[in-house]
């Protein structure tokens, strides 16, 4: 039996994951654990709340947010006696093996409401060793109608043991076409969702939030303008511009920001790229027309391209090494 149409969940994208957790739900096969794979606001959260509605359901609506039964009542009021989460603490640095041990306890319990009982572990990768170790008994020996659900920004962090025990998904950015056709459905006027798709870079979770925060969408506007100036500045302007952009950041923080800049680098290349090939109907940040042409003017056409080469190179490499900074003064070198 397949879910049907009116059944599906409210999901920008990820398709074929939907569909097989969904069809899961309708044959009730499912493995004792799930590892959710993929960049932060990609959608993992998302997918797994409505996976975990669907799991307690107790009125074959397949967890539909509407749903008025008193499983789905409770899991939205965040009350429900099936199911446990556990994440990082603001305060911490991580997850201590005090935390994951009462989440054991709790998850060992008979299911009070539903016919599972669902463990879900929002960043994985934030767990301490000895809470890691943990973890994988309770994976290794699980109870019978339990489901753990883990979350993890990057897969790469985690013991080899766990990702082998767990049933991995992958989560891949979503092509730009479906978060568009996403914000429409929301009610987003055409221009706005237009800057927001390409804003997002793949992120359904990041256009969300841009569409539902009026605040977060002007702070993204002026980092554009700010992203134009680093293109016209001299080379000890860049470096000044570098030395605050990165200077409240350490570690795998300091990586993100790092990373984030180059996006919107590579979000501004892009529109150079238009402009420079008389495609200026397929651009979207349509607002700073005049500015992207003024720039793009200063650039011949293998010189653009180079430049575009050098952005698609470093994100190749980015895994690969541990000095973001250094990575990105080499691309402002060549602009």
């Amino acid at each position: 039996m397949e879910i049907k149409n009116d059944q599906k969940w409210p999901i920008i994208g990820h398709h074929n994951i939907v569909s097989y957790l969904q069809n899961s739900v309708a044959k009730k096969q499912f493995v004792h654990a799930y590892l959710f794979s993929g960049a932060e606001s990609i959608g993992k959260s998302t997918v797994a709340d409505h996976f975990i509605r669907s799991l307690l359901c107790l009125d074959k609506q397949s967890g539909q947010v509407d749903c008025q039964c008193q499983s789905c009542q409770q899991y939205q009021r965040h009350l429900h006696s099936d199911c446990f989460t556990l994440s990082l603490a603001e305060d911490k640095k991580n997850i201590p093996i005090e935390q994951i041990r009462e989440w054991q306890s709790a998850l060992s319990r008979k299911s009070f409401l539903s016919q599972y009982r669902v463990g879900l572990v929002n960043g994985v990768e934030h767990l301490s060793l000895g809470a890691a170790n943990a973890l994988l008994k309770t994976i290794e020996e699980p109870s019978a109608n339990t489901i753990i659900i883990l979350l993890t920004h990057d897969s790469n962090l985690l013991l080899p043991t766990i990702i082998s025990r767990s049933q991995v998904i992958h989560f891949k950015k979503v092509i730009d076409r479906e978060i568009f056709l996403g914000l429409l459905d929301q009610g987003i006027e055409r221009q706005t969702a237009s800057l927001i798709t390409q804003l997002a870079q793949g992120l359904p979770g990041k256009a969300l939030a841009l569409s539902q925060s009026a605040d977060l969408l002007s702070q993204e506007k002026e980092n554009i303008v700010e992203i134009l100036n680093l293109w016209q500045q001299k080379l000890d302007q860049k470096w000044v511009f570098l030395d605050n952009y990165l200077k409240n950041y350490e570690g795998i923080a300091k990586s993100k920001q790092a990373q984030l800049l180059l996006d919107r680098m590579l979000l501004i290349y892009r529109e150079l790229y238009l402009i420079k090939n008389n495609n200026v109907d397929s651009q979207f940040l349509s607002n700073w027309q005049e500015e992207l042409a003024k720039i793009a003017q200063q650039y011949e056409w293998q010189k653009l391209l180079s430049i575009g080469d050098k952005i698609f190179y470093i994100k190749s490499k980015w895994l690969y090494n541990p000095n973001p900074r250094l990575m990105l003064e080499d691309l402002l070198l060549n602009i």
